[in-house]
This record gives structure tokens, C-alpha cells and sequence, in this order.
């Protein structure tokens, strides 16, 4: 095992890696990013000489991830010894693994461990931005919160394909034309 000082802001962090990816390293402009809004570090460069800036995150380097797969760190996200790296569909890497909303079976429907409720999200792209349409919980079970979502869905202009259960897409416009 070896490892390097990274500068990160007014300091320097530690990563560690396997001797025999310092090579691979030593062509990289080093530095330290902070991972969205939790307090997740992870270590990315810019290869010397390259005039594009193009950043990539070394773990995914030193795995060799090929393209659509994310390469997953097994606790310190400093730490890119492969032993500590693993590549895998995005299926099976969920950001939120150690969140408190857990993904559920259904579009737009996610499990809210704090609240204990299932949270229901109907979303939107514009110009890249998501946007939220709708958002609320939903006592009772899984289904009942996929239920809702279409509803809502359907509200928002959606066409049947997009939703949980197309084949009932007349339900809920019904539904909703009822005032449900």
C-alpha cells in the first residue's frame, strides 16, 4: 500500500492506493472533490498535458469501469486500493444505500425510513434541471403509493406508457375526473 498528500482547499487529504497504480496516478493533476452535499470525498484528476480539462475520478481509472458502470468504494471513498474498489451496474450500486429513503419497486416511489411512509415524487427535465411536479407521502402500502403516482401523472399530462400500470391509465383519469 502507498500513499499521497492531495491539496484540498487550505490543506491536504490522504488517499491510498496499491504500489503498482502510483504509474497510473503520477500522470494525473491530483485533487480532492467533495461527493453532491454529504461529506463524501473522492479523489479526481486531470491528466498532464491533456488541454480539454477534462476530470475523471481515478477510482474509475484505476478499475478500468468501462462506460454505464459505476465504480463503487467498500467505505473510505479516499481509499482507491482496489481491494476497497469494485465495479458495478447501476442497478446494484443505489446512492442512497445508507439514505433513509430506499428505492421502491415502482416509478417515482421510495421508502422513508424516518417517516415511515412511502414518498411519492413525480419529476421533470428542464433545460437539464429537474424540477419537481408533485411530492407527498403516502400512507399505506407500496402499491397504493404506485397508484398515486400515476394519478398524478396522468394529472401532469404524462402518457399512459410512462407510468406504473398502463392498462389502467382509464381508471385514473376517471379518478381524477371524479375528483379523487
Amino acid at each position: 500500500m502507498a500513499s499521497r498528500e492531495v491539496a484540498y482547499k487550505d490543506g491536504f487529504m490522504t488517499t491510498w492506493y496499491d504500489f503498482e497504480d502510483g504509474a497510473i496516478l503520477d500522470l494525473y493533476n491530483l485533487f480532492v472533490m467533495k461527493a453532491n452535499k454529504n461529506r463524501h470525498y473522492y479523489l479526481q484528476g486531470e491528466l498532464m498535458g491533456d488541454k480539454t480539462n477534462t476530470r475523471v475520478q481515478m477510482s474509475r481509472v484505476i478499475m478500468n469501469t468501462p462506460p454505464g458502470q459505476h465504480c463503487h468504494h467498500f467505505g473510505n471513498t479516499m481509499d482507491n486500493r482496489r481491494a476497497n474498489l469494485s465495479n458495478k451496474n447501476p442497478k446494484d450500486h443505489s446512492p442512497l444505500a445508507n439514505h433513509a429513503k430506499k428505492r421502491g419497486n415502482y416509478i417515482g416511489v421510495s421508502w422513508d425510513e424516518d417517516k415511515k411512509k412511502w414518498h411519492v415524487q413525480l419529476q421533470q427535465s428542464i433545460r437539464g434541471k429537474k424540477s419537481h411536479l408533485y411530492q407527498g407521502y403516502q400512507d399505506g402500502t407500496e402499491l397504493e403509493a404506485a397508484i398515486k403516482y400515476d394519478r398524478e401523472a396522468i394529472r401532469f399530462g404524462r402518457p399512459p406508457e410512462s407510468i406504473n400500470f398502463p392498462e389502467d391509465a382509464h381508471l385514473r383519469t376517471e379518478e381524477i375526473a371524479r375528483g379523487m
